[in-house]
């Protein structure tokens, strides 16, 4: 199976929506479970528009080193292929007059797959404008099973909405591009979010959508792109 793979959003699932990158004072272990009504990874569904449960685990050390690893269950919409995500990782995070600096190496492994294993490197910096949290980034493909090395370019932004009661709720914006050189599975995506916690557990409705071309298009979850609405919950350990 071909398989392009997610994102938090931000290196792996871990982001604005979830842990901040900013730099431990002391050694720290964090994990978290995320269920979710469709896995959306830039905009292409992962489990073919069902359900997953997304965990991850993730070790930050005094230093800016961390290390970690994903997994979740997916399901392709070409090789009819279904099984484990695993995705280790590894990488340095450090803050610098104000601006988060993250770098950091991924191995995407498909468990149940025929031909599913990426390689990526990542580089983002985030910053406020205000009361905006902004997080420009890239992703650069050193494995692809697509030819060459495809980049993806992205801006993750956030910002509290309002307050109900005790309750935060907050916006969550992302923008990215999707770079083939200049093959059909080029395309573009964006996603709106509203995230509240209640309990402990932070609840997000999310509405994206890619405009890649899916009768053309190689990249898996292409067949599942356009617009879609996920809920998901959240619960950080």
């Amino acid at each position: 199976m071909k398989w392009l793979r997610f994102a938090c959003m931000a290196l792996p699932i871990l982001t604005f929506d979830n842990i901040a990158w900013a730099q431990s004072e002391q050694n720290q272990i964090a994990a978290s479970v995320n269920l979710v009504s469709d896995w959306v990874w830039r905009g292409l569904s992962q489990t073919e528009g069902g359900p997953a449960l997304i965990g991850e685990v993730k070790w930050n050390h005094q230093s800016g080193f961390f290390a970690g690893a994903v997994a979740a269950n997916f399901s392709s919409d070409r090789g009819r292929d279904s099984g484990l995500a695993l995705i280790p990782f590894f990488g340095f995070n450090r803050t610098l007059a104000g601006i988060n600096f993250d770098s950091g190496f991924l191995h995407r492994e498909y468990v149940g797959a025929r031909n599913g294993s990426i390689d990526e490197l990542s580089f983002s910096a985030a910053f406020k404008l205000g009361a905006i949290s902004l997080r420009p980034g890239i992703f650069y493909d050193l494995h692809h099973y697509l030819p060459g090395h495809p980049t993806y370019l992205y801006v993750d932004g956030r910002t509290k909405l309002t307050q109900i009661g005790d309750t935060p709720v907050s916006l969550s914006v992302h923008l990215g591009s999707f770079d083939a050189q200049g093959s059909a599975n080029d395309y573009s995506t964006w996603q709106l979010g509203l995230s509240a916690p209640a309990g402990g557990i932070t609840y997000a409705v999310k509405l994206s959508n890619a405009d890649i071309d899916a009768s053309r298009a190689q990249l898996e979850g292409s067949r599942h792109g356009g617009t879609r609405l996920v809920l998901s919950a959240f619960k950080l350990f």
